[in-house]
C-alpha cells in the first residue's frame, strides 16, 4: 500500500454503517477446501465474475490469495484491474473485450478465453507470448469456436506466439436433472479436442464443468473445473436432483444487516407511506430501516418479507420505498437495534433461497442485484 493511501486510511473517519454485509472468510476457505476434496486430482479456479457474485472482488481476491489455487477467473478488463492489485494468482478473463484493450493487460498474469478467429488474428498481430484458452462451442451456440472453423484457427495459432494453455467450454443445462444434453456436449468437446491433438497441440488442462456438474462428472479427461456459486454456499442444483444433498455441507458466506432508524405511532385506520398499501386496523407502531429496492431487494417483496430482530421474526409492511422499509413490531425493539434482512441459515425464513423464490427468480440473480454502495466487511 502506498504511503498516501496509508495516511488516508489513518485520518479518515471511522463510520458506523446503518447497512452492512458480512462475509465469512473462514466459511469461504472451508468451502474451497471441501470443493477441492471432491475431485482432488483436478485443478480448481474459482469464478469471481460479476463482482464475485456481489461478494466483492477485492475482498474475495484477498481471501483466495491465501490458498494454493493457481488461477482465478473474472469477466472483464475492469474486474482484472481490481483482482490484479490484490492477488499474485494468474487471472483468466472469461469474456472478450474490445481488441485495443488487450495491450493494457499484463500478459505474464493474464490468460484469455478466445471465441473467434478475429480475436486470434489480433492477438497474433501483437507478436507476443499470450496464453489463451480455446473456448469451444459445444452446441450451446452462445459463444465459442465452431467445429468447422477449428482447423483453420489452429493453423493460425501454430504460426503465432500464442500458447494454447487450456481448452474449455460451457454447459447449456448445468442445473437440470436430465444429463443427456450435457453428455452430448462432452462428446462434442472430446471430438473437437482430438483435432487439437492431431495438430500437435498438447493443452495441459481441459475444463467444461462449473458448480452444478461438479458432483456429477467423474471423468479424468477433464483436468480442471471452475466453481462459482458453491464457493459462496449456494447450491445450484434442483432439490429434486439426486445429488442435491451432496452439496448441503457448504457453509454460508453472506449475511445482510440494517438498523432501526425511526419510529412512528400509527392510529387505527391510518396508513403508512405511499398509496395506502398498508392501513392499520389498530393503534400500532411502525419502525423504519434505511434499506430496500435501491440497495437490493425487489419491490414485489412488499408486505411479503420477514426480518430477524433479537432472534424474533417481524413482518415488513406496506409498499417498500427506494431507500426505506417499514417493520411492524412490538415494544421490545428499540432505535438502532440490528435488523437481519438476509440470514445465512438455510432454516431461517429470510435466507437467500427464500428471497429468490419470493422474487420469482434464481439465487444468482438476486445476488447480483446487490448495490455496491452497501458497506461490506470480512469477518
Amino acid at each position: 500500500m502506498k504511503i498516501k493511501d496509508k495516511i488516508k486510511n489513518f485520518i479518515k473517519p471511522k463510520l458506523v454503517h446503518t447497512n452492512k454485509i458480512q462475509i465469512s472468510k473462514e466459511n469461504i476457505l472451508e468451502n474451497i477446501k471441501l470443493i477441492k476434496s471432491i475431485q482432488p486430482s483436478a485443478e480448481i479456479f474459482p469464478v469471481l465474475k460479476s463482482n464475485a457474485y456481489w461478494h466483492w472482488l477485492k475482498e474475495i481476491s484477498q481471501i483466495l490469495d491465501e490458498t494454493d489455487i493457481s488461477m482465478i477467473a473474472v469477466d472483464s478488463f475492469p474486474e482484472y484491474q481490481i483482482v490484479n492489485k490484490y492477488t499474485d494468482k494468474k487471472i483468466l478473463i472469461l469474456w472478450e473485450t474490445i481488441k485495443e484493450n488487450y495491450i493494457n493487460f499484463d500478459f505474464k498474469t493474464a490468460s484469455f478465453c478466445v471465441y473467434n478467429k478475429d480475436t486470434i488474428n489480433y492477438l497474433t498481430s501483437l507478436n507476443k507470448k499470450i496464453n489463451i484458452h480455446l473456448f469451444l462451442n459445444t452446441w450451446m451456440n452462445r459463444e465459442g469456436i465452431q467445429e468447422e472453423n477449428l482447423t483453420q484457427i489452429l493453423k493460425i495459432i501454430k504460426k503465432s506466439k500464442l500458447n494454447i494453455e487450456w481448452v474449455c467450454s460451457h454447459f447449456s443445462n448445468a442445473d437440470e436433472i436430465d444429463f443427456s444434453i450435457s453428455q452430448m456436449q462432452i462428446d462434442n468437446f472430446k471430438q473437437m479436442h482430438k483435432k487439437i491433438e492431431k495438430a500437435w497441440f498438447k493443452p495441459k488442462y481441459k475444463h467444461i464443468w462449473a458448480s452444478a456438474w461438479l458432483m456429477k462428472i467423474q471423468d479424468d479427461f477433464f483436468t480442471a473445473y471452475r466453481p462459482w456459486l458453491i464457493v459462496y454456499w449456494y447450491n445450484p442444483l434442483d432439490k429434486k436432483d439426486k445429488d442435491y444433498k451432496k452439496l448441503l455441507w457448504l457453509k454460508p458466506a453472506l449475511e445482510l444487516f440494517s438498523t432501526i432508524v425511526s419510529i412512528q405511532n400509527v392510529k387505527t385506520w391510518e396508513w403508512v407511506s405511499y398509496t395506502k398499501s398498508f392501513i392499520s386496523k389498530k393503534d400500532t407502531k411502525v419502525w423504519m430501516i434505511p434499506f430496500w429496492y435501491f440497495e437490493w431487494l425487489p419491490r414485489n417483496l412488499s408486505n411479503n418479507w420477514k426480518v430477524l430482530i433479537n432472534d424474533c421474526y417481524y413482518n415488513q409492511v406496506w409498499n417498500m420505498c427506494m431507500n426505506l422499509a417499514c417493520i411492524n413490531i412490538d415494544e421490545k425493539v428499540k432505535l438502532q437495534d440490528n435488523v437481519k434482512i438476509i440470514s445465512n441459515n438455510i432454516k431461517d425464513k429470510n435466507n437467500l433461497y427464500e428471497l429468490a423464490k419470493k422474487s420469482e427468480t434464481v439465487t444468482r440473480e438476486v445476488l447480483t442485484r446487490l448495490n455496491s454502495s452497501v458497506h461490506r466487511e470480512i469477518i
